[in-house]
């Protein structure tokens, strides 16, 4: 009897369940999962154009007037009583949007939006000329500085962004008012 001096050191192997069987493919289930997921899918897609037509409808500028403008536009959000957006005035000229706001007893106020000119930074200085203004008054608005003064014989209300400047028309609306309607700027 003949026995060997090495030592097997190798494990013991592992029990293991034994494999499942692998079933075979459904074709019926296969084709409905596939459905199921292709009709998913396609819902989404869905619901995606529509919440693109719903925003884009939803956008108070017409999308002609917007067209081909890279700077944020503005809107008045809430405007003091008496005075409402003009949605048939929205025209784009050089890329500035113009619109008019009507208010109390015919006047109109109307806006211009554009890309504020390179090289311009009417934050820094209120007044770019550095001079006083007849009837110059300053205020914060949501959006940024504005600033209300004669200029030439037409009173306006100018408000700067980072990208923006709009400049409204306030010539005969009371002070407060033209304000109030600066102050109601919100960004689209």
């Amino acid at each position: 009897m003949s026995h060997s001096n090495t030592l097997d050191l190798r494990q013991p192997a592992a029990s293991q369940p034994p494999a499942k069987p692998k079933r075979p493919l459904d074709p019926r289930r296969w084709r409905r999962q596939t459905q199921a997921l292709a009709a998913g899918l396609a819902l989404l897609v869905v619901i995606g154009g529509l919440g693109a037509a719903f925003w884009a409808s939803s956008t108070p500028i017409p999308q002609a007037a917007r067209q081909g403008i890279t700077f944020p536009l503005y809107y008045p959000k809430t405007l003091p009583q008496g005075y409402t957006v003009d949605a048939q005035s929205f025209t784009q000229k050089d890329k500035t949007v113009i619109f008019s706001i009507k208010g109390p007893g015919g006047k109109n106020i109307a806006v211009s939006q554009q890309h504020l000119p390179v090289g311009l930074d009417l934050s820094v200085h209120k007044n770019p000329a550095g001079i006083k203004l007849p009837d110059e008054r300053n205020f914060t608005t949501g959006i940024g500085q504005a600033q209300m003064s004669l200029w030439g014989d037409k009173m306006v209300a100018s408000l700067v962004t980072n990208e923006t400047w709009l400049i409204l028309n306030v010539t005969g609306i009371p002070p407060k008012d033209a304000e109030a309607v600066a102050s109601s700027f919100r960004p689209l």
